[in-house]
């Protein structure tokens, strides 16, 4: 992903300045962009006991085994939710995980892992075995990876002290402008041992009313403070753009 953040940050300096034979040219109406498939999976561990529920560590396992065959077209995030037993702690959770969950589950039993791809267009719950986990998840991500894009998105961040500032911007490709959208950016840091991806902070979404055909749209630099909550130095960050009314995810990208 950082070449091609290094490659495209060229190419966003000026549209004039893009070369029109250029696949990511949003000036080219052939221009189109790797659908990416972000995968957020909904999970419980029990900090105080030391153990990871058996499903949640094959749903785990599984997904970190497709990252070589997928790599910059697959974005993990991992959610970790409190336990059912007020006796028990994740030492991980935050409360923003709860309310994303219950945006997603609609009528669906609280039960982990559950794993959906690109928002709800898919869902897995449950993972009786790494195998059978593995080839489910598998199954959605050939068909959801293989397809393009007229969106293309791109971030860079940066930290001074204890902020971190984050850039982005947004590329229409094609003849047609686009509509109601909604941009998130999720924070996440990398602590290893079965705690990768794992979800810090989410920041609230930011409307955007239209992206017109061949437009690249910056948006206002976001900050976050990095608090208690981080503790690696290095925080990661992704840009979600969903459809503001089916909250579909339509794009993203990581830094």
């Amino acid at each position: 992903m950082k070449r091609l953040l290094l490659f495209l940050s060229t190419i966003f300096l000026s549209c004039t300045d893009l070369n029109h034979v250029n696949p990511l040219d949003p000036e080219n109406p052939e221009a189109e962009a790797d659908q990416i498939v972000v995968v957020e999976n909904f999970i419980m561990h029990y900090s105080d006991l030391s153990t990871i529920p058996d499903p949640v560590k094959n749903s785990q396992d599984a997904l970190y085994e497709l990252v070589p065959k997928y790599g910059e077209k697959m974005i993990i995030l991992e959610y970790h939710m409190p336990p059912y037993l007020s006796t028990n702690t994740d030492a991980y959770s935050i409360p923003e995980d709860t309310v994303r969950y219950n945006q997603y589950r609609d009528n669906a039993p609280r039960g982990f892992p559950h794993v959906f791809f690109n928002g709800k267009q898919n869902s897995a719950q449950g993972a009786s075995s790494k195998t059978s986990a593995k080839a489910r998840y598998e199954a959605y991500l050939d068909t959801m990876t293989i397809r393009k894009n007229k969106l293309y998105c791109e971030l860079e961040k940066s930290v001074s002290g204890n902020i971190l500032t984050i850039h982005s911007r947004i590329a229409r490709f094609g003849e047609i402008g686009i509509n109601n959208l909604s941009v998130e950016f999720i924070i996440f840091e990398n602590y290893g041992d079965s705690k990768n991806f794992t979800v810090r902070d989410i920041l609230l979404p930011i409307t955007i009313t239209s992206i017109g055909a061949k437009e690249i749209y910056e948006l206002d630099p976001q900050t976050v403070t990095l608090g208690s909550r981080y503790t690696t130095g290095d925080a990661g960050v992704v840009i979600i753009v969903k459809d503001n009314i089916s909250k579909q995810i339509l794009q993203a990208a990581v830094q």
